[in-house]
Order: structure tokens, then C-alpha cells, then sequence
């Protein structure tokens, strides 16, 4: 294991111990700092990633997908919760996707119904990154 793979490792420890099973489905549900002005809130962690200089607060169900794929996020990459639950941090609820899709999909939850969208976690199909363009990543599922 190299340093990244060590922090990546200990950090996901950290999560680990401030989630909780959810009883009402199969959430990994964060009980750490949840900060926002207005809903929908998102959990926050502070941090030192291997690539970054000084400590940061970062959403948690970013930081728990970058320990999941031991790799860090590029800051433009949008994660989407599949379950639609803001505090979730299992990684077979998060997905990397385009801004514009996470916002289709926040939509679809809203009114109930989603036409064309994919639902499969970054756990299955990999990460978005490797693709060249969504239609590329389509062909994958």
C-alpha cells in the first residue's frame, strides 16, 4: 500500500465510525458535522488529502466514494445520490456523473418519475472519468 492508499484507508475508518445503519433502508446514514443554510444539508468532514497542502471541510459522501475507489475526485465531478438521501455515505448509493444528470435526477425524485436516466452505483460500472462522454458511459450498462 502506498501513503494515498493508507490515508484513503484511515479516513474511510473515520467515516466508518461516524455512520449509522439506517432502520428505514439501506442507507449508511452520516452522524458527523452536517452543515448547510438550507436543505438539502450535506455531512462535512475536515481533511488533508495526500494532493492538497492545507486541511479542507469536504461533503462526506464525496470523501466516502474517494475512499471507496481509492482515488481522489477531480473538484468538477458531480456525485449523486442514487437514494436520494443527502446524508448517505454507502458508496453503492453514490454515483459520478455529469452536474446536468445530478440535477435531472434530483428532479425525478421530486415528481416521482425519471425517463432515461441510469441508476447503476459508481460500484458497478466504474467512475465517469473514464469515459469520454456520457453517451460513451451509457454503453457500459
Amino acid at each position: 500500500m502506498n501513503v494515498k492508499d493508507d490515508f484513503l484507508s484511515l479516513l474511510g475508518k473515520r467515516l466508518e465510525d461516524k455512520s449509522i445503519k439506517c432502520i428505514n433502508s439501506d442507507c449508511l446514514v452520516w452522524n458527523g458535522c452536517i452543515y448547510n443554510r438550507s436543505p438539502p444539508y450535506y455531512g462535512r468532514i475536515e481533511a488533508k488529502l495526500p494532493s492538497e497542502s492545507i486541511s479542507k471541510t469536504y461533503l462526506v459522501h464525496r470523501v466516502a466514494l474517494m475512499c471507496y475507489m481509492k482515488s481522489e475526485l477531480n473538484p468538477s465531478e458531480s456525485v449523486s445520490h442514487l437514494c436520494n438521501r443527502s446524508w448517505c455515505v454507502k458508496p453503492e448509493h453514490l454515483n459520478i456523473e455529469p452536474h446536468s444528470t445530478n440535477m435531472d435526477r434530483k428532479t425525478c425524485f421530486q415528481f416521482g418519475e425519471c425517463r432515461g436516466l441510469g441508476t447503476e452505483p459508481a460500484s458497478l460500472f466504474g467512475n465517469y472519468r473514464n469515459a469520454t462522454s456520457f453517451t460513451k458511459l451509457l454503453l457500459f450498462i
